[in-house]
């Protein structure tokens, strides 16, 4: 028996797009064409998450579009099932997924793509049917390289089949609301599970409609479908539900208790630091902000504002200041928030400021970032005197540039497995290597870095004088040192050797043990 088809499922399997980045009209026509607005106008409520998608592939040079027809999507399989194919209007089960590559394509290449082409390979972009008003559905695409691709510090790595051929992205997983089923919040929370899921974090992989099924009721108001939002308390009960343990934080009640010596710092400045820590473990953060509409800063009044969920994926320094990129399902993946407590966009005159956090954590990372950094900071500093005074000469550093103020910490979280693979990229060292990877140590752990700020203005990998080693699983109270590495010697727990330390020549600066530079 034949099927009917329409222009949704067509061409098949396939169609192929040239595009050359630099002819603005073809990128309006190609918005225009794939959209559900049908209008060129970029800031458009709707369309303006899949314009966004299209400037991060034009940003990074694609010169071909492989429309794939046909293409079933677990994600929204989910969604149909959950939904759509109980409503009265017809939807199409089906997707079609947006393909983009740096390199020219022709359909003869599509199924016999060269070296050349793989590696050009940009990621992808699930469209929804034309009946969903939301268009965008599962998104992997690069990074802009030349804008902020080295501030994305959550990228994770997928593998994509494509007619039969494996290409590889890495990217941070985005998503738009569909508005109906699922909200900003159920989407923010299936960013930061998909992320989980593609850095093996022992999450297992679900659809985005389980997030919406699996709500609590019982812990906001009104129906769980159609969704009108998800609380806090709804939002922090389903990522547990996924495998994944949110630490919450207020930000107008963050401290500067992470600090030692008393500092102060701003609101600002706190709310960076706890979000800092976790994406430079690679964790993704969400964000719950408070947005109204205002031209005028001093006519801004954020009290009882409409609260909106986004997901902070890394961050970038401008002279003194810290700039988040983030996820918004609204307007689009890879954006630059210039401030987390006034942000403003020009297209539809909106400010917006950050009143919550949720870092959405594997279940092994008990103990939270700011309390390792806390502890590391005064340990390091204390372990240098103690250093000093045993005779070990080089350990000077570390209370010299901290004298100066010229010593800043950097915090984050790793796997025991991977800090030893990066120690051996990192170090030389014979005895400092072997000790490292003799250690025991657990599934995660938090290392706090000792950081020369001069060497770092300067952008040079060698910046890190000293660092701690945490057990992820210990108390905040009284967190466990499992490692100790400052100039000239190392220390580690050892159970049969309780005092057990080794005297080095590894007096100088290294590079850093963490996924990204700080």
């Amino acid at each position: 028996m034949a099927t009917e088809v329409d222009d949704w499922d067509l061409p098949y399997p396939c169609e192929v797009v040239t595009l050359n980045p630099d002819d603005d009209d073809e990128w309006d026509s190609l918005l225009f064409e794939l959209g559900r607005e049908k209008t060129r106008r970029r800031e458009v409520y709707g369309d303006r998450p899949l314009a966004r998608c299209l400037e991060v592939a034009r940003s990074n040079m694609a010169r071909s579009l492989v429309i794939e027809t046909r293409y079933v999507d677990l994600d929204y399989r989910s969604e149909y099932s959950a939904f759509y194919s109980k409503a009265f209007e017809p939807f199409h089960d089906a997707c079609r997924r947006l393909h983009f590559f740096a390199t020219e394509l022709d359909a003869e290449e599509v199924t016999r793509l060269s070296p050349e082409n793989r590696e050009s390979y940009l990621g992808y972009v699930v469209l929804r049917p034309p009946q969903v008003k939301a268009a965008v559905g599962r998104t992997m695409l690069r990074p802009p390289q030349r804008d902020i691709g080295n501030a994305v510090r959550t990228a994770v790595r997928e593998d994509v089949f494509f007619f039969g051929q494996k290409l590889t992205v890495r990217a941070v997983p985005f998503m738009q609301q569909d508005a109906r089923l699922g909200t900003c919040a159920h989407v923010a929370i299936w960013m930061a599970h998909y992320s989980a899921v593609r850095a093996d974090h022992r999450v297992a992989r679900q659809p985005i409609a389980e997030f919406s099924l699996s709500t609590d009721p019982s812990l906001g108001l009104g129906r769980v479908t159609p969704s009108p939002g998800l609380t806090l308390h709804q939002m922090s009960d389903v990522l547990e539900r996924t495998g994944l343990s949110p630490i919450y934080y207020e930000c107008a009640h963050l401290t500067d208790d992470d600090l030692v010596e008393n500092r102060r710092s701003s609101r600002a400045q706190r709310v960076t630091r706890v979000c800092c820590r976790y994406l430079n473990s690679g964790l993704p953060v969400i964000a719950v902000v408070s947005h109204v509409k205002s031209r005028s800063r001093l006519a801004r009044k954020f009290v009882d504002s409409p609260l909106h969920a986004i997901v902070v994926c890394g961050y970038f320094r401008s002279g003194d200041e810290v700039l988040f990129v983030a996820h918004d399902d609204r307007r689009g993946p890879y954006l630059t928030y210039k401030s987390v407590m006034d942000d403003y966009d020009e297209a539809w005159q909106e400010a917006c400021r950050w009143d919550h956090v949720l870092a959405p954590v594997p279940q092994k990372l008990w103990l939270t970032g700011e309390a390792a950094e806390r502890s590391g900071a005064e340990y390091l500093i204390e372990a240098a005197r103690v250093a000093v005074r045993a005779g070990v000469e080089p350990a000077q550093d570390v209370l010299s540039r901290h004298a100066a103020g010229k010593l800043r910490f950097r915090t984050f979280a790793i796997t025991g497995n991977r800090f030893k693979r990066r120690v051996g990229e990192a170090i030389t060292d014979p005895g400092v290597l072997r000790t490292y990877r003799e250690a025991r140590l657990p599934r995660y752990i938090w290392c706090v870095e000792a950081i020369d700020i001069d060497a770092n203005s300067k952008d040079e990998p060698e910046c890190v004088l000293a660092e701690v080693i945490y057990d992820a699983t210990s108390d905040a109270r009284s967190p466990r040192i499992l490692a100790t590495r400052l100039p000239g010697v190392i220390y580690v727990d050892r159970p049969d050797i309780p005092d057990w330390h080794l005297k080095t020549g590894l007096s100088g600066l290294r590079e850093s043990f963490g996924q990204d530079s700080p």
